[in-house]
Formats: structure tokens, sequence, C-alpha cells
């Protein structure tokens, strides 16, 4: 059903993940330490479909674990913490993660959101068709997971980010709620999800677009409502 990298020093937490995720039937290997979690990721031989990691660890933080993963890969990221604080859910999104989880929490929820996610890596090869959606002076590549921005300016995407490009793109001048964004992005009851999810996941996407963020071309916000795509789009 999927590999997943557990990063969590507190045995007895990692102890009782990895017993839940395995009776579910995922194959989990479990690290206290980020340098050993690294080790395992970039070993061409591992292949993780997940990440599951604390923010507080022993020799570095999850956000830097987290910033290092995304240099390369848009492998799924969940992060545990302690700490119930807006900041550091923010920081984790810009990071990279794309979940974001505070403790104590239902380990029945945690298991919730891994079978999305892994749902979601075991259909990705269905956005790797041979087509690219050119809008603009933007050209979105479904092969890479990338986007052509004017003169070669390549800028790399993670996978959640993707499904949301793609739904704005191929729905282009149509407006798109918060609830249709946040419903594409978990598939499960919307209650898991962060108020302020949808709007960090937009504002990733702006910084990564436009030319302007503060005052977007193409991803503009219908207030109250949601957003749109704001330019023609054409397959090839």
């Amino acid at each position: 059903m999927g590999k997943i990298l557990l990063v969590e020093d507190d045995e007895i937490l990692a102890k009782g993940i990895s017993f839940k995720l395995k009776k579910e039937g995922f194959d989990v290997e479990s690290v206290a330490y980020a340098e050993d979690a690294e080790k395992i990721f970039f070993d061409s031989k591992n292949q993780i479909d997940l990440i599951i990691s604390d923010i507080c660890l022993p020799d570095k933080t999850g956000f830097e674990l987290c910033e290092e993963i995304r240099k390369i890969s848009d492998v799924y990221i969940v992060m545990l913490t302690a700490l119930d604080d807006e900041i550091n859910a923010v920081m984790g999104y810009e990071m990279g993660a794309d979940d974001y989880i505070t403790k104590p929490f239902s380990l029945s929820i945690l298991v919730s959101k891994v079978k999305v996610f892994m749902k979601r890596a075991s259909c990705s090869n269905n956005l790797q068709k041979k087509e690219k959606i050119i809008s603009g002076d933007i050209e979105f590549n479904y092969n890479d997971y990338s986007i052509n921005i004017g003169c070669n300016e390549k800028v790399q995407l993670t996978m959640t980010e993707v499904k949301i490009l793609t739904y704005l793109m191929e729905n282009a001048y149509n407006v798109i709620s918060k609830e249709q964004i946040a419903e594409l992005l978990w598939d499960i009851d919307k209650d898991f999800i962060d108020d302020n999810t949808v709007a960090v996941y937009m504002s990733r996407l702006r910084k990564k677009i436009e030319k302007n963020p503060s005052s977007p071309q193409y991803i503009k916000n219908i207030k109250g409502i949601g957003y749109k795509w704001n330019a023609r789009c054409i397959r090839i």
C-alpha cells in the first residue's frame, strides 16, 4: 500500500503511530533523527511515498528536514508538532509541507489523512499526460510537475500545488470556491482542514507564478467566495 518514513523522537508515540499504520497495511520505517531520515530518503533504493515528521527533533527541526527534501522531491510531507501556533503552521506550509497536525491528535484522523495522501500518490500517474497547458507567458507541464515562465524560467511544483493549478487552469475564468479547493485537496471531511490552508497554498502558488504576487495577474481572489484563473488557457 506504499512506504511511509516516520521521523519522531518520542519513542512511545513513534511505536503507536507505526503500529497503527502497519495494522492498516502500510510499510513504515521509523527513525528519531532528521539525519537518519535524510540518509534513508536520499538512498535511491528506497521509494518513500509519504513522510510524517515531528517539528522538534534532536538534531535539526522538521522545517529544515522538509526544506532539504523539497529541493529535490515533491513527496507528500505531514508535519507533527506540540506547538499549537498559527505561525508554526504557516511556516510548515511555506517550507513545502502538505499538512500539519497538532499534538495530541487522534490516530484515526492521522490514518485517514495518510490514506488520502497514499491514494493521491498511487493516482499521480494520471496527471502525467503528454500534454501542456499554456496561458499567457506560463507553460504548465503535466509530465514533470513544473511550469516554465517567460524565457526558460523553470519552477518546480509540489503534487498538491499541481492539483490546485490544474484545477484552476482547466476551469479558466470560472470562480472556484474555497470549499471546492478544500475538497479537491483532501477528499475527506473538511473539519480536518485548517481555515488558513487554502489561502497559504494560493500564496505559495502566486509566489511561484506571479511577477507581482501582491497584484496577481493569473490567480485572482474573488472576495468572500474563492479564486479564479484569469487568463485564457490552451492545451497542446
